[in-house]
């Protein structure tokens, strides 16, 4: 179609304003730092959000990805995993990999 825009970043400007920019960038940013965050601990939903995220960012510097519900959807349903799912399994990895002291042993004494 000739009267759309053909890069998010522009369209989010443009239909939003700075605010909206701003905030669709900080989400973005924000989700991918999560989901790389994620990935570097070997989570593998990290991993696919990670890529996700990366087609997104390069599909939306060509082409406005929100003007379809079903394109805006996928979008949403990326974002919220990444901001929510990601965190959790990475917070969950973490606590597994650190150790555990028991509370008899909570002042670092060895065991007898």
């Amino acid at each position: 179609m000739l009267w759309h825009i053909k890069n998010f970043f522009v369209h989010a400007k443009f239909e939003q304003g700075w605010f909206g920019l701003l905030t669709w960038s900080l989400v973005y940013l924000i989700a991918l730092g999560r989901s790389v965050r994620a990935s570097a601990l070997g989570d593998p939903l990290g991993i696919t959000v990670s890529g996700a995220l990366a087609g997104l960012g390069a599909t939306a510097l060509f082409d406005s990805v929100v003007d379809v519900r079903t394109s805006s959807l996928m979008v949403g349903l990326i974002l919220t995993l990444a901001l929510f799912g990601t965190e959790a399994r990475s917070n969950r990895i973490l606590m597994d990999r650190t150790p555990c002291r028991s509370p008899e042993n909570s002042a670092g004494e060895a065991p007898a």
